[in-house]
């Protein structure tokens, strides 16, 4: 196995942990707290924050696994009406546009988890510096675009339409 393909393994592998236990986690939490304010009328302090974090760390790394499985929601209408001799130029250029879009949003949101960093921020009730969550919306991002231009490559070296990867037949 190369080097490249066990990354991308081992980077599979990292975001199914995140999202299945980041689920299952706020999904218990947010139970265990409703059970709480309804029978005892206490809440777990920390149980909306840790949800809002659970919630980000899904969301962003949850975009990349949809990526590189071809799950992401698409906008086919142009696809469909267009004749079947552009359809692999589109198939390369709409997800190298996209990922080269996320790679700008994750170079936006790094320049912003950086101000959060020189600002010090905590989160209020766990005292988590706010820089640490938004460091997943850097790699989740970043990670999305990295699954579009392998798209996008991959939809060069492939032969014919019927073998292009992520496209919408």
């Amino acid at each position: 196995m190369s080097l490249l393909k066990w990354i991308d393994y081992l980077l599979e592998k990292i975001e199914e942990l995140v999202l299945a236990l980041g689920i299952i986690s706020m999904s218990v939490l947010l139970l265990i707290n409703v059970f709480l304010r309804t029978f005892f009328s206490r809440s777990i302090v920390m149980a909306e924050e840790v949800g809002q974090i659970l919630l980000i760390a899904i969301t962003f790394i949850g975009l990349s696994y949809v990526a590189r499985h071809g799950r992401h929601i698409r906008m086919s209408v142009v696809y469909d009406f267009i004749g079947t001799k552009y359809r692999k130029v589109l198939a390369i250029i709409i997800p190298l546009v996209t990922g080269m879009t996320l790679y700008y949003l994750s170079y936006v949101a790094f320049r912003y988890m950086w101000a959060i960093k020189l600002s010090n921020r905590v989160t209020s009730s766990l005292k988590i510096p706010v820089h640490w969550i938004t460091v997943l919306v850097v790699i989740g991002l970043f990670t999305s675009g990295t699954q579009f231009i392998r798209i996008s490559y991959l939809n060069i070296r492939n032969k014919g339409e019927k073998d292009l990867i992520g496209t919408y037949h």
